[in-house]
C-alpha cells in the first residue's frame, strides 16, 4: 500500500492564516523554552532538532510530515480499511500534531509514538461518532494466539469468536489488544505511543485477558 494523499490531505509551508497564527505562536513558546533541557542521542538527536525548529517556524514541520505520514496513514487503514478515510483521518492526524506541537516534549521515544498516539485518539473518535462496525485486521496465526491467551481451543469459527469477544470491550481496550496481539507490539511501544509506563502497560494488557478469560468462560465455552 502506498502513500495516499486527499484533497484534505496537510500542505505544509504552504501561506495562509494558520500559519501565520501558528509562527506566532511557536515564537511565544519559544521564549519558554528551556536551552539546558537535555537533548536525544543518535537518530532521535536529529529529529528532536527539527521538532524544536517547528517551534519557531512551523513551516519545518513539513519535514516531519512526509517522514511519517506512510506509516501513520497505514496504522490508521489497518483500522477503517477505507483507503479516502484514512487519508481524511491523517490529515486530521497531522493537522492536530502541528497545532499541538507545543504539548510535545521529549520523553526518550520516537516522535512517530506520540503522533500514533493521536492517530489512535482520532480513529476512536470516529467510532464514536459514526454507526460503523469497528475494524480489527487479523490473520490466522494471530486469532490462535489471541484464543490460546484465554485458554481456549482454536477452532474452524475463530473469527466469529474474536469478533464477538471484541464487542465487549471499549474502543481503548480493542485498541491495546491490536496493539499487542494483532501487531505483535512490545509492551515498551506500547507504554511509548499510549504514554504510559512499560508496566503500566502490561497491566492494563492482562487486565483486559482476564476480563475476556471470565466472558468467553461465561458465554462461548459451552
Amino acid at each position: 500500500m502506498g502513500d495516499r494523499h486527499s484533497s484534505r490531505s496537510l500542505s505544509v509551508g504552504e501561506p495562509g492564516c494558520i500559519f501565520s497564527y501558528l509562527r506566532a505562536l511557536s515564537l511565544k513558546i519559544s521564549e519558554h523554552l528551556d536551552p539546558d533541557q537535555p537533548i536525544p542521542d543518535d537518530a532521535l538527536k536529529k529529529e528532536w532538532e527539527l521538532i524544536k525548529a517547528s517551534h519557531q517556524e512551523p513551516r519545518f514541520f513539513e519535514a516531519l510530515y512526509h517522514k511519517h505520514y506512510t506509516q501513520v496513514f497505514r496504522f490508521v487503514y489497518s483500522r477503517t480499511r477505507e483507503k479516502e478515510l484514512a487519508a481524511d483521518i491523517t490529515a486530521d492526524v497531522f493537522l492536530k500534531a502541528m497545532l499541538n506541537l507545543k504539548n510535545y516534549t521529549f520523553q526518550g521515544t520516537p516522535f512517530i509514538a506520540w503522533l500514533i498516539r493521536i492517530a489512535l485518539n482520532e480513529v476512536a473518535q470516529f467510532y464514536r461518532k459514526s454507526s460503523k462496525a469497528r475494524v480489527v485486521a487479523v490473520d490466522d496465526e494471530k486469532v490462535v494466539f489471541f484464543l490460546k491467551e484465554l485458554d481456549s481451543q482454536p477452532h474452524l469459527e475463530n473469527l466469529e469468536l474474536v469478533a464477538k469477544l471484541l464487542e465487549h470491550l471499549d474502543l481503548e481496550e480493542v485498541g491495546l489488544i491490536e496493539l499487542r496481539i494483532f501487531e505483535a507490539r512490545a509492551f515498551k511501544e506500547i507504554g511509548d505511543i499510549l504514554g504510559i509506563t512499560e508496566n503500566n502497560a502490561k497491566v492494563k494488557f492482562y487486565r483486559i485477558i482476564d476480563k475476556l478469560k471470565k466472558i468467553y468462560q461465561e458465554n462461548y465455552n459451552g
